[in-house]
């Protein structure tokens, strides 16, 4: 029981001299629970600001790439990702009047070349390097990327 007491009062000694050194400190030791909320708060306020940026930029009727680069910059929110990356890497039009009939294009530019360079052609027709370099790519494809049901 003695031990008891006395270990207990070591741990409220402990504890006090830990206040008063808080006290001392310019900033405390810990944050409380509603500074972390407020901290949270004006996180999620940032990033609805940011995305509200990028469909700023992304619903003119023309995309100024130049303000899009500047913003991606800093990362480019999930689900704006793939148009944004359509832009930035020159596949889609800045203009959004010409980006649906452009996509459309270059979706069946992609599937006839399929066809013509990958489907269309025998073993015969390829040279040896051709024919190597598909072997090659049969095998390392689903390797790379078994998950994905294309390859």
């Amino acid at each position: 029981r003695a031990q008891h007491d006395a270990d207990s009062n070591s741990t409220q000694a402990q504890t006090q001299d830990a206040m008063n050194k808080s006290q001392s400190m310019p900033f405390p030791l810990s944050t409380s629970s509603s500074s972390s909320s407020l901290t949270a708060s004006s996180e999620q306020t940032s990033l609805l600001r940011r995305h509200d940026r990028f469909q700023r930029i992304l619903s003119q009727t023309s995309v100024n790439l130049e303000n899009l680069k500047e913003l991606a910059w800093n990362g480019i929110p999930p689900e704006l990702r793939p148009v944004c990356w359509r832009l930035l890497l020159g596949y889609a039009p800045a203009s959004r009047e010409r980006q649906d009939e452009v996509l459309q294009r270059k979706r069946a530019e992609y599937i006839a070349w399929v066809a013509q360079y990958y489907e269309g052609l025998s073993g015969a027709e390829r040279d040896d390097g051709e024919a190597a370099l598909v072997r090659q790519i049969i095998v390392d494809v689903p390797r790379t990327a078994p998950a994905v049901p294309f390859f």
